[in-house]
């Protein structure tokens, strides 16, 4: 199983659990935040709307590392084809 599957299946894993535990909880609640508030909403809704704002949070972290990332990748392509280029003119 490479790496991607893995954590495919550990997310797919942690969804249904989440998702279990969601429905077990479907009492109304009201949420409080600061000087924000809500009547009674559904706590299965609280737990999804928080799950779906970490997952949010989890892919634009790892966007923005993989851009870094990739910008990293190409700078050190482009100095190792200068190295190659100067490294050829020496030899000659």
């Amino acid at each position: 199983m490479s790496k991607g599957q893995l954590y495919f299946v550990v997310a797919l894993i942690f969804a249904i659990v989440i998702a279990i535990f969601a429905f077990q909880n479907q009492t109304a609640v009201a949420i409080k935040f600061l000087f924000w508030s809500l009547p009674q909403i559904p706590l299965v809704l609280v737990i999804f709307l928080s799950a779906l704002a970490g997952a949010f949070t989890v892919i634009l972290l790892g966007t923005g590392v993989y851009f870094r990332l990739n910008r990293e990748i190409k700078s050190l392509k482009r100095e190792k084809e200068a190295l190659k280029v100067s490294g050829t003119r020496e030899e000659n």
